[in-house]
C-alpha cells in the first residue's frame, strides 16, 4: 500500500495538491530530540494523481522556537527540518531531496507559548532551494497516541463589564478554535485565551509570559479560520477586531429577504425559513446557520402576493429545513398551514415546494395540500442513505420503513407526483452491503431523479472524526455505481411520462431551436420552435409528450393549447 513516511522537527501540516490527510495535530509530537526522532506514516493511496506535489508546512513547535516556562528558545536547534519518502510495497519510489522549494507563507510567527499569526493576504513566492544535511539521529515509529480533535464545545457570547466580547466555552480544556471570518480586507482579529474571569472580566496574568493567542489578518473572502502550530488551555477567549460576534447557535430572529428572482425567469423563490435544529452527523449548518427561524405566515404570504404582482406565475418554497416552518412561532402553525395559505392566496400561481424531511409527510399533509390544483406534484424528499445502518450513524431522524411510508402516501394522494431525493455514498463506515442495500431501497422508490454525493468530511462535524473512513477511491467507485442507478431512475421516469397530456410552463427559447418549460411535476420539456414561432416564455400550454432521452420529454402543442396570436 502506498504511503509517505514524514519525520520532521518541530510541527507540520501536510497537504497532497492542496488535499490534507490524516487527523493528528502537532505532529510529531514532542520527543527528546537529541536521541530518536518518530515519524509517521500515512495512506495517501486515494490522493495519488500523475501532477502531485507533496507540500509540507513547518513551523515552530518543541523542536526550534520559544519553549517551556524559563522562555528559552531553540532548545534543539534553529532550523526548520523535514524527511519524507513515498513508499509502495517496501520500495521507495522518491524521497526528500535538492528538487525541493522552500516556498514563503501567511503564517508570520507561529510558536506553542505565543500562537499564531496569520496573513491570508500573503501570496506565496519561492524563496530558495534547499539544503540538505544528515541529522544523525535515530528515526523511530510514531508509538504513543496522537493528537487529535476528540470533542467540540459551542461557547455562549458573554459581555464584560468592561464591554469586551468572551466566549465562554463552560470548561477549562486543551483545544483550538475555530471560526468563521467575514471582515474587512486587512482587518486583523484576534483571539487570546484565559481561563478564569475576575470580577467578570477577561483575565490572563496567570498565564504569565505565554501570549496564547491567534492574530488572522483578512483578505476578505469569508471563510472557516483555524490555528495550525499552537493549542490552548483555555475556558474563555478575548474577541478583538470584530465589531459584532454572531454566535449562530444563539440566533433568534428570521432574516427577511426580498423575495424575487431573475429577470429572465419565470419562477420566484421564497425564502420562509432559516437554521436547523436536526444536528445529522456529517452536517455543519446548525452550527453555521443557527436554530430554526420561521417568516410570520403574514409575511410570507405578503411576499408571495408581491412576487404574483410582479408577474411571476411559479413560487418555489424556500428554507434550510422548510419542513421545521412555524417551530418557533408562537401560534405553532406547521408547514401544512403554510402551504394551504399560500395556496388559497395564489390561486393563479403554481407553488412548488423545497426539499422535504419525510417526517412531514403525513396523512393529513397530504389530504389538506391534495386539495390545491396549484400545488406542484413534485416532492424533494431527503433519503440520503437507503441503509437503516448508514442513516443511524448519519444521525437522522427516520429509518427507511417510515421513509416509504411517506413515498406511499404522496403516490396515494397526488397520482402521476415526481419523488426525487438526494444520495450520499461513501459514509463513514459503509460498507459494500451497505451501498447495495441502499441502491436496492432507491429502486423500490421509483425516484424521478437523484442527486448522488459523496461524503465529503466538515471539519467540526461528528462524522468527521469516526473512524472507518472511506479511501478517496472507494468514494469514486460507490459514486460511479450511484450514479448508474439514478440515471436509469431518471430515464424510467421520463419514459413513463410519453403519451401524456401537461400544461407546460415555459420558461426560455433555447439556441438549438427548442422553447423549454416545466410540467408542473418537474418533468423537463421541449417543443419545437419553428411551431410555434413566437416566444411562450411566462405562458402556460398543453402539451402532449411524444418522446424522451436521458434528460428531457419532447412534444407537442394540443388543440387545447394552441392559442390564435401564435
Amino acid at each position: 500500500m502506498p504511503g509517505c513516511t514524514s519525520p520532521a522537527w518541530g510541527s507540520m501540516r501536510r497537504t497532497s495538491t492542496g488535499t490534507g490527510w490524516g487527523e493528528d495535530l502537532l505532529t510529531p509530537g514532542f520527543t527528546e530530540y537529541t536521541s530518536y526522532v518518530r515519524y509517521q506514516t500515512y495512506d495517501v493511496t486515494a490522493l495519488l494523481r500523475e501532477d502531485n506535489e507533496l507540500q509540507v508546512t513547518l513551523g515552530d513547535g518543541w523542536y526550534k522556537g520559544r519553549f517551556g516556562l524559563k522562555g528559552r528558545t531553540d532548545i534543539y536547534g534553529n532550523r526548520y527540518l523535514l524527511a519524507a519518502e513515498l513508499r509502495q510495497n517496501g520500495r521507495t519510489l522518491w524521497q526528500t531531496d535538492r528538487q525541493f522549494e522552500v516556498w514563503s507563507s501567511g503564517f508570520l510567527s507561529s510558536g506553542i507559548y505565543d500562537g499564531e499569526c496569520f496573513d491570508a493576504n500573503i501570496v506565496p513566492e519561492r524563496l530558495c532551494g534547499v539544503e540538505l544535511t544528515q541529522a544523525g539521529y535515530p528515526i523511530v515509529p510514531q508509538s504513543g497516541p496522537p493528537v487529535r480533535v476528540m470533542g467540540e464545545r459551542k461557547p455562549i457570547l458573554i459581555r464584560t463589564p468592561k464591554g469586551e466580547q468572551v466566549l465562554d466555552f463552560g470548561q477549562n480544556m486543551a483545544g483550538l478554535v475555530r471560526f468563521t471570518c467575514r471582515t474587512p480586507k486587512g482587518a486583523r482579529v484576534t483571539l487570546q485565551a484565559g481561563e478564569i474571569l475576575q470580577q467578570g472580566c477577561f483575565y490572563r496574568d496567570n498565564l504569565r509570559d505565554a501570549k496564547a493567542r491567534f492574530d488572522y489578518i483578512s483578505d476578505g473572502q469569508m471563510r472557516q479560520v483555524c490555528q495550525h502550530f499552537t493549542y490552548y488551555g483555555f475556558r474563555y477567549m478575548l474577541v478583538e477586531g470584530i465589531e459584532q460576534v454572531d454566535p449562530a447557535l444563539q440566533r433568534r430572529d428570521f432574516e427577511l429577504l426580498p423575495a424575487g428572482g431573475l429577470e429572465t425567469r419565470t419562477r420566484a423563490m421564497l425564502k420562509v425559513q432559516d437554521g436547523c435544529n436536526n444536528f445529522c452527523s456529517y452536517c455543519i449548518i446548525p452550527y453555521a446557520r443557527g436554530p430554526v427561524r420561521s417568516a410570520p405566515l403574514e409575511t410570507a404570504v405578503a411576499q408571495g402576493l408581491t412576487l404574483a404582482k410582479a408577474g411571476y406565475r411559479e413560487i418555489v418554497v424556500t428554507g434550510i429545513e422548510i419542513a421545521s416552518w412555524g417551530w418557533d412561532l408562537k401560534d405553532r402553525g406547521n408547514l401544512t398551514d403554510l402551504v394551504e395559505s399560500l395556496c388559497s392566496a395564489l390561486p393563479e400561481v403554481r407553488i412548488r415546494l423545497g426539499s422535504l424531511e419525510p417526517r412531514v409527510v403525513t396523512e393529513e399533509f397530504c389530504r389538506r395540500l391534495s386539495r390545491f390544483s396549484n400545488l406542484c406534484p413534485q416532492f424533494h424528499l431527503s433519503l440520503q442513505s437507503g441503509s437503516d445502518a448508514v442513516l443511524t450513524r448519519m444521525r437522522r431522524k427516520y429509518h427507511t420503513e417510515r421513509y416509504m411510508q411517506s413515498v406511499t402516501l404522496l403516490r396515494t394522494f397526488f397520482p402521476g407526483c415526481a419523488l426525487t431525493t438526494d444520495l450520499i455514498v461513501g459514509f463513514p463506515g459503509e460498507t459494500e452491503a451497505e451501498l447495495s442495500e441502499s441502491l436496492s431501497f432507491a429502486r423500490q422508490c421509483r425516484f424521478a431523479a437523484m442527486h448522488v454525493f459523496r461524503y465529503s468530511p466538515r471539519a467540526g462535524t461528528r462524522a468527521a472524526a469516526f473512524p472507518e473512513q472511506c479511501s478517496g477511491a472507494e468514494k469514486t467507485a460507490r459514486m460511479e455505481q450511484a450514479q448508474k442507478a439514478a440515471k436509469t431512475a431518471k430515464e424510467n421516469f421520463l419514459k413513463s411520462q410519453i403519451g401524456t397530456e401537461f400544461p407546460v410552463l415555459f420558461e426560455r427559447e433555447r439556441g438549438d431551436g427548442y422553447h423549454v418549460g416545466h410540467t408542473p411535476n418537474g418533468t423537463v420539456v421541449r417543443i419545437s420552435a419553428k411551431n410555434p414561432k413566437k416566444s411562450l416564455r411566462n405562458r402556460i400550454f398543453c402539451v402532449r409528450i411524444e418522446e424522451s432521452d436521458a434528460e428531457c420529454c419532447y412534444g407537442t402543442l394540443t388543440e387545447s393549447g394552441l392559442d390564435e396570436d401564435l
